[in-house]
């Protein structure tokens, strides 16, 4: 993905399978984290945890859609 060898990549981007940091803001909404934890993700952030796939515990799979790390 860091050299768009397959055409796709979008950029700037922070390429990595697993990408952490410390958290610097928080918007009004967020009650599970807080400025100056510590957090991680990994190759993806998000998915449905509803469809078949996801209760299969692959999420990578989900058939609602996921929201992965590179490229959304």
């Amino acid at each position: 993905m860091g050299h768009n060898d397959l055409g796709i990549s979008t950029f700037p981007m922070v390429p990595g399978h697993e990408l952490c940091g410390v958290i610097t803001e928080v918007g009004s909404e967020v009650t599970k984290f807080k400025v100056g934890d510590n957090v991680g993700i990994g190759c993806f952030v998000d998915s449905c945890q509803d469809c078949e796939q996801c209760k299969r515990g692959v999420e990578n799979y989900c058939k609602k859609g996921m929201v992965q790390t590179y490229n959304n």
